[in-house]
């Protein structure tokens, strides 16, 4: 699970841009089954706003599953989309 937040008062539409971007990136990470996303709501902190997006990416099994698991215990920290500007 991951979540997207933007500054407050951005645009749904915005908020839309930079999930589909984010997914296009999560889908092409290997180990990943598929992405799903939701634009408007965080899961993660169960806010509904137009700022926000949420994403679950099941993981396949395998060798790059678990390599992509430990990598990201290893290097969880924030990251900037370059779209979301």
């Amino acid at each position: 699970m991951a979540a997207v937040q933007l500054p407050d008062a951005a645009s749904l539409q915005r908020t839309d841009r930079v999930v589909k971007k984010v997914e296009e990136i999560v889908q092409k990470t290997p180990g990943v089954k598929y992405c799903t996303s939701i634009v408007g709501y965080n899961m993660i902190s169960q806010v509904m706003n137009t700022y926000s997006g949420f994403f679950s990416s099941p993981l396949r099994s395998g060798r790059n599953a678990r390599s992509l698991k430990r990598n990201t215990k290893q290097s969880r920290r924030t990251s900037i989309v370059p779209c979301s500007r």
